[in-house]
């Protein structure tokens, strides 16, 4: 796998033009009155990324949780760690029961 310094040019830009992309859906207000909300962090050995996730009541009671690993398939970069992380992040969360209101994306 490539690493930063070795990052193309034109590849770098159509990463930060997706970041972008996805930054300018976020909600800075606070507006939180769901009944729920899921978290999610992620865990790495050898080439592996597993990502665990939980929801949580509007109590901070655990109501679920779930995992999902894969193959590492994008270097580490710092800034980028979205699409190193990404997929697995969202797997873990897809596979919530009973679903979330909201995903804590941190």
């Amino acid at each position: 796998m490539k690493d930063i310094a070795s990052l193309d040019p034109f590849l770098e830009a159509r990463l930060i033009k997706a970041q972008d992309k996805i930054a300018s859906r976020v909600v800075l207000e606070d507006k939180f009155t769901e009944e729920s909300i899921a978290g999610v962090d992620q865990a790495f050995l050898q080439d592996m990324v597993i990502s665990a996730s939980v929801i949580l009541d509007n109590s901070l009671r655990l109501s679920g949780n779930a995992f999902y690993a894969r193959k590492i398939d994008f270097p580490y970069i710092p800034g980028f760690l979205s699409f190193r992380e990404g997929a697995s992040a969202v797997e873990a969360v897809r596979r919530l029961k009973p679903k979330p209101d909201s995903p804590l994306c941190g």
